[in-house]
């Protein structure tokens, strides 16, 4: 987005896709004209630390939370669990013509928060949980702690409309 000073007028659906740095406060303004201005956007976000992206999505009622969504369940289909099975919401437009269930190879949950309009389109699997614990994760340890961990099925995905008039 700084190469280009702004996202082109034209642009049908904009899509960012596993961001491996941060915004800088500059590319999240362009990003909210162009949501203001009606744009679209599909955000694809690893679980890697995003400060700004996450504090921008709280703003709109979503928790891009810290934390790998772990399916053990997944070996069973040759993946490895930080490849959980997603099952998609059919009700919603978005995921209608899904006609089975899709892999996100590495995912974070993405919550909706108290109050939001926004509607949870696909989770993981009821086998599933979030690890809190993101080193547990890389010493390849992890184990679900009823405590601190978030049980399954984990939203992946939500969908939000009309966030222009959102401040």
């Amino acid at each position: 987005l700084l190469q280009t000073g702004r996202i082109p007028d034209d642009t049908l659906v904009l899509v960012i896709s596993g961001p491996q740095k941060d915004f800088l406060p500059r590319e999240i303004d362009m990003l909210d004209a162009y949501l203001h201005a009606g744009g679209r956007v599909l955000l694809q976000c690893d679980p890697f630390p995003l400060p700004n992206i996450e504090a921008y999505l709280k703003r709109f009622g979503v928790q891009l939370s810290r934390d790998f969504i772990i399916d053990l369940q997944s070996k069973l289909l040759a993946f490895d669990q930080l490849t959980p099975v997603i099952i998609p919401r059919k009700e919603h437009p978005i995921a209608r013509y899904l006609n089975q269930a899709v892999v996100f190879p590495v995912c974070r949950s993405v919550l909706p928060l108290e109050g939001n309009a926004g509607e949870v389109i696909a989770s993981s699997g009821p086998d599933s949980w979030a690890e809190r614990n993101t080193q547990s994760v890389h010493d390849d340890r992890a184990r679900f702690d009823r405590e601190e961990d978030l049980r399954g099925p984990v939203p992946v995905a939500v969908a939000l409309e009309n966030v222009g008039g959102a401040e």
